[in-house]
């Protein structure tokens, strides 16, 4: 396909199925909004909807870190606040069957058979951690993280290996946990505000925070990276599985890897 042409459907189904996407297949995926699509967000999420099929199931981030209220003290909802993970997201909720657990700050939208269990999975604990992440789930049912024309640094999933391994920027997360998304909608604005205000610890610049795109690399070099061209832009796909053994050998033999001239992004998601 000529870059210049419009990307049709069918040009995404078939870059999706050369980076490895099967039908069946439970993914989490990650994206930017490409230009020159024939229907915008649509082309992209039909084909995706298409390759994995009715037994598959995807998620999509809906994240809603920017929710601290400028006004006193009004309650931190979901639904009072914007999804900053892009349009793909925003348009997916729009599809029929397409499901959102009610997450204050982390929630995902599902399609697909597991998508109950995810939404369960994801409200039983506020500050999820490690094994109690959507993406541990799915990577114990042979899930996979795909990242459309965007990096890494976008693969939330990373968070369970360093959570695994108790890096220092991870506690912050782990000492308020012990709270279900049930009960933080039982409490004042007050005890939510308290409770998810981040700034004290990660705006200060007390703790190093990773890159994550910076293990594209390492993935590459182990040979579970799956890899396809769509026009200009890039597509990139590996199990749960191969991406959490590949973060925790490299971390064995540099620790320091992904955090080499890391930017400090958007506090940590849970």
């Amino acid at each position: 396909m000529n870059h210049q042409d419009r990307i049709s459907q069918q040009d995404v189904e078939t870059a999706l199925r050369r980076a490895g996407l099967e039908t069946g297949a439970s993914v989490y995926f990650h994206s930017r909004l490409i230009g020159r699509l024939e229907s915008g967000a649509d082309t992209i999420i039909d084909a995706l909807i298409n390759v994995v099929g009715q037994d598959g199931t995807i998620v999509m981030p809906t994240f809603t870190w920017e929710l601290i209220p400028a006004v006193a003290n009004p309650p931190i909802l979901q639904e009072n606040a914007k999804i900053w993970t892009g349009m793909l997201p925003k348009r997916f909720l729009e599809y029929s069957g397409v499901k959102r657990d009610r997450h204050p700050l982390w929630s995902n939208a599902y399609l697909g058979p597991l998508a109950d269990e995810l939404i369960e999975w994801n409200e039983q604990e506020l500050f999820g951690y490690a094994e109690d992440k959507v993406a541990y789930r799915l990577s114990e049912v042979g899930g996979s993280a795909f990242m459309f024309a965007c990096s890494f640094k976008s693969c939330s999933s990373m968070y369970v290996v360093h959570d695994q391994l108790g890096l220092p920027y991870r506690q912050p997360l782990k000492k308020r946990r012990g709270h279900s998304v049930d009960d933080y909608l039982s409490w004042t604005p007050e005890r939510q505000r308290d409770l998810i205000d981040f700034d004290g610890d990660y705006r200060s610049g007390a703790y190093d925070l990773p890159d994550f795109s910076l293990i594209e690399d390492p993935l590459r070099d182990a040979g579970v990276l799956q890899e396809s061209p769509l026009g200009k832009y890039q597509l990139l796909h590996v199990t749960l599985h191969d991406l959490f053994s590949v973060m925790r050998e490299e971390h064995m033999k540099r620790p320091e890897l992904l955090f080499r001239d890391a930017q400090t992004p958007i506090p940590p998601e849970t």
